[in-house]
């Protein structure tokens, strides 16, 4: 098995190494892309601690009054009760007493979700798709690692299929393929009863995606789901469906329907956010140079359908996250990131470092402009101290840079 690993970067031989280097491989070849989450539906930190602990705990002062009937319930039953109320309902069954908000905070799969799933949780608030999913749906999708489509490591969730996917299955997956609820209306023939049970929401205003922000208000639904309701024949989609137009305004359109989402074991306690590897962002950053810029040959070299498919697998592995066992799994065969461990000195160097180096060392012909930011996208401080431009050895022009991304693909 040759996890995630693009063919041209792929080792003949199996890497072996001890379980004792385990965990010095994860923290020295992995790092984490976290623009990737910034082009889905997200919320800055900031807004995050502002609700934060108004939601996880409760008033200072004692409760004095009961929960009318629900005192007379067995406290087990109880609790059942409320991980099945939709977030709607248990909100607002929150803000009815003291008590009340007592016995919601009490809930450990409560506390679990406001804590590492924020994020989702602000975006089905916003959506109002919180009164379509249970605490309980919720927990069971944060408690989950797997793609719901192909199995591998999903770090997203789609808001119009409640489904857990990676980002390839994001982009491409029918069943996660997302489209205007008026088109669908059009094209299916849905009438208002059938339309009312898609989980339908307006495009958020001001969500970053795919670089941009989202200026259209549309509302858009799941096209699997729309297809079920209706009862027609589905679709025949392929990522290559339609034409280049159609299939970027698809994609941006699940974009606009997704949301970040990490994984909790509930059996350790501990969260996964997803790991990026180091060795295949470099194996795609060199893959993607002028041809001419190179000292030897890469795949981009043959201008014919087998380069765009290598193009396209050094991609996806460059935005493909791992779980912890997953990464050791694709370590064991990428090339690239068996090279990185070999130069950390077994793990005396970081991903980010080792990146910075690689990017200044030979192996890349970048220009100025590119490199600086990469060395910004990974640690400010080393960059400035390692790199210096000479458009920017001033130091009073330091402020006026404009380190808007360039365009990686171009």
């Amino acid at each position: 098995m040759s996890a995630g690993v693009p063919s041209w970067n792929r080792s003949k031989t199996e890497y072996q190494f001890g379980e004792e280097q385990a965990d010095a491989i994860v923290e020295t070849l992995s790092y984490q892309l976290e623009n990737l989450e910034k082009v889905l539906i997200w919320y800055p930190l900031e807004k995050h601690n502002i609700i934060h602990s108004s939601i996880t705990t409760p008033f200072p002062r004692p409760s004095t009054a009961g929960q009318g009937s629900l005192d007379c319930l067995p406290l087990e039953l109880l609790h059942d009760v409320l991980l099945r109320l939709d977030l709607q309902s248990l909100f607002k069954l929150r803000q009815t007493s003291l008590r009340s908000r007592e016995t919601v905070n009490s809930l450990s799969q409560y506390q679990t979700v406001v804590k590492y799933g924020l994020n989702l949780l602000c975006a089905l608030f916003q959506t109002k798709l919180a009164s379509r999913i249970s605490l309980l749906d919720f927990y069971d999708a944060l408690c989950t690692s797997a793609c719901g489509v192909c199995g591998e490591f999903g770090g997203y969730m789609s808001l119009t299929s409640w489904t857990r996917c990676c980002l390839e299955c994001l982009k491409s997956a029918p069943e996660l393929r997302v489209r205007t609820l008026a088109s669908a209306r059009k094209r299916l023939g849905l009438t208002k009863t059938q339309a009312d049970q898609l989980n339908s929401f307006r495009i958020l205003p001001d969500m970053c995606y795919m670089g941009g922000f989202s200026k259209s208000r549309v509302a858009i639904v799941s096209a699997h789901q729309a297809t079920l309701v209706s009862g027609k024949q589905q679709d025949v989609v392929t990522p290559h469906s339609g034409t280049q137009a159609m299939r970027i305004r698809s994609r941006k359109l699940a974009f606009n329907a997704s949301c970040s989402l990490p994984y909790y074991d509930r059996r350790t306690g501990q969260i996964e956010r997803g790991l990026n590897c180091a060795g295949c962002r470099i194996s795609f950053d060199y893959m993607s140079q002028d041809p001419e810029d190179l000292d030897e040959p890469t795949p981009t070299d043959w201008f014919d359908e087998t380069a765009d498919k290598l193009y396209n697998e050094e991609y996806a592995a460059r935005n493909k996250l791992y779980g912890r066992n997953g990464f050791l799994e694709h370590f064991r065969w990428c090339k690239e990131a068996q090279r990185f461990w070999e130069a950390s000195d077994q793990g005396r160097m970081l991903a980010e470092e080792l990146m910075l180096h690689a990017y200044l060392e030979a192996d890349f012909n970048l220009s100025e402009e590119l490199l600086m930011y990469a060395l910004m996208e990974y640690d400010p401080e080393v960059a400035a101290d390692i790199y210096m431009p000479s458009w920017m050895e001033d130091d009073s022009d330091w402020e006026n840079v404009d380190l808007e991304e360039p365009d990686w693909e171009e």
